[in-house]
């Protein structure tokens, strides 16, 4: 049966490449040991919207991009690759109907807090929230 990390791992193997960069890319969450630039990956899925006949109908899911890089530029430069990467990108799963991403919400770059994904105030952020549509099929 197909589950929700089985979307997870397709939405993060259409990760951007940037040579001159090289981002390392972390499931949920970066390590204190995390070197810049990474980015770091989220899957939100949706409460399902339960249906007349025992069956649950899909929602909106966020596939949310975190990038942590050295300087302002270094951010801009791999959240637009990030944006270019996953924008109206559509993924096949067995088991999920799944719509294309939609454009991104985009906040940043700013210098990082001290959160699990920030880490470090001396790194800049950018964070991307892409909405798609999933619904379970079987």
């Amino acid at each position: 049966m197909t589950t929700p990390g089985v979307l997870f791992e397709a939405l993060k193997a259409l990760r951007p490449t940037v040579p001159a960069l090289t981002p390392a890319f972390h499931d949920f969450q970066a390590s204190n040991t995390a070197t810049a630039p990474w980015l770091v990956g989220n899957l939100q899925m949706p409460e399902p919207i339960p249906g007349m006949v025992a069956n649950t109908h899909g929602a909106t899911a966020t596939w949310r991009v975190t990038v942590s890089a050295k300087t302002g530029v270094q951010a801009l430069v791999l959240a637009d690759a990030a944006e270019q990467a996953w924008k109206g990108a559509r993924i096949t799963v067995p088991g999920y109907a799944v719509g294309a991403l939609r454009p991104p919400r985009i906040t940043g770059p700013y210098a990082a807090g001290l959160t699990a994904t920030d880490t470090d105030l001396r790194f800049q952020v950018v964070v991307l929230e892409f909405d798609l549509t999933v619904s379970r099929t079987a």
